[in-house]
Formats: structure tokens, C-alpha cells, sequence
């Protein structure tokens, strides 16, 4: 948004963050709220699978920032990721989270 009006377009953030990736220094960073509102009620960003397709793979998913924390995602395992992103997940989400992501990762 600038002035009120919309400038953005379908597509992108693959790109920024390859493109950090390849500048010298540069870093892939996903910043998000942990919540959304939907149909009125919380809902987690942080989820323990996926129902479709996403934009950005785990591969181009370096750090991932929200209000409770950073998960430097980098070389870790794949459980090891799981620990990381539920750590910053809304803490009314954790306990379902840390209880369902392992068996969604397998």
C-alpha cells in the first residue's frame, strides 16, 4: 500500500528471497504475524501441514520471523525445523502444533 492504493502484483516473494540469497551477504527473511483472523476466529500462520500448494518452498525458507521469535531454519534437519517454527508460533497454538507437526513431517 502507498497513499492508500495498492502496488503489489501476483508473485514475488520467491524471488526476493533468492535474490537475497544470491547477493553477497544477503539473507532470505520471512517476516509474519503468527495469526490471522479467519471467519472471525484466530488461526495459526504456523501450520503442521499443508493442504495445497505453496508459494515458497523449505528449501528457499532460510529465517522466518513473527512477534514471538526468529527460527534460523538453516542446515537443520527436518524435525529440527518443526522445533524451530513451533517455538514461534502463537503460544495458543504450540501444544497442537508440537503434538501434530512430527507425524505431518514424516
Amino acid at each position: 500500500m502507498a497513499g492508500g492504493r495498492y502496488i503489489g502484483a501476483i508473485g514475488g516473494a520467491l524471488d526476493f528471497l533468492r535474490g537475497a540469497r544470491a547477493s553477497q551477504g544477503g539473507v532470505p527473511i520471512i517476516a509474519l504475524p503468527s495469526t490471522a483472523e479467519v471467519k472471525g476466529q484466530m488461526s495459526s500462520w504456523i501450520v503442521a501441514g499443508l493442504s495445497g500448494p505453496a508459494t515458497i518452498g523449505r528449501a528457499d525458507a532460510s529465517i522466518v520471523v513473527t512477534e514471538y521469535g526468529v527460527a534460523d531454519l538453516r542446515g537443520l534437519s527436518l524435525a529440527e525445523r518443526v522445533q524451530k517454527m513451533v517455538a514461534i508460533a502463537h503460544p495458543d497454538f504450540r501444544d497442537t502444533l508440537g503434538r501434530t507437526a512430527p507425524q505431518a513431517s514424516q
